[in-house]
């Protein structure tokens, strides 16, 4: 039932009659993924300016930011569930050399995601909203290690849950 009901959403937003071959699909869902993916940037864009401007008129989080909040939150669910239950996103490895230079990359990577995580928190929530709020700065050394060890959380974290998507075969 609900295949059927993607299948009529598709052909209404495509707006084609009768049954597509595999490659006017794969062609189809190559441009519903960028559509996705440039909609998903666009309403990141307006949830921050949303919230800004929340903030700026002194006012609390208005339902229009919640709405955006909630629609994000439900694509990227819906996402994350879709290709995890596919498995598409796990990496088979044949090779030992190139899955130890996978490893470091993703190291890396979530070295980067946990300080970009607490400095980004650190300059949200002590800097930018109090001065959005016109209230003084909260920012203090307590906070920073606060924040700096919700990154490492973060990034260890993130580091475990990818890691266990690549696959060593020997």
């Amino acid at each position: 039932m609900i295949k059927r009901f993607e299948e009529w959403l598709v052909k209404q937003q495509i707006g084609y009659l009768g049954v597509r071959d595999e490659q006017q699909t794969a062609t189809i869902n190559q441009i519903l993924v960028k559509a996705n993916i440039l909609t998903y940037s666009l309403l990141s864009v307006l949830m921050m300016i949303s919230l800004v401007w929340d903030f700026h008129q002194g006012r609390q989080v208005t339902l229009g930011t919640i709405f955006l909040i909630v629609v994000q939150c439900f694509n990227t669910i819906y996402t994350i569930y879709q290709i995890r239950k596919t498995a598409v996103d796990e990496t088979e490895f044949y090779d030992r050399k190139a899955y130890q230079i996978a490893v470091r990359r993703l190291k890396q990577r979530f070295v980067v995601r946990g300080v970009t995580w607490a400095v980004g928190l650190f300059i949200w929530l002590t800097v930018l909203i109090p001065f959005l709020k016109h209230e003084p700065m909260t920012a203090s050394l307590s906070m920073a290690i606060w924040f700096s060890a919700t990154g490492v959380v973060v990034g260890v974290g993130r580091y475990f849950t990818q890691k266990r998507r690549l696959h060593l075969y020997l």
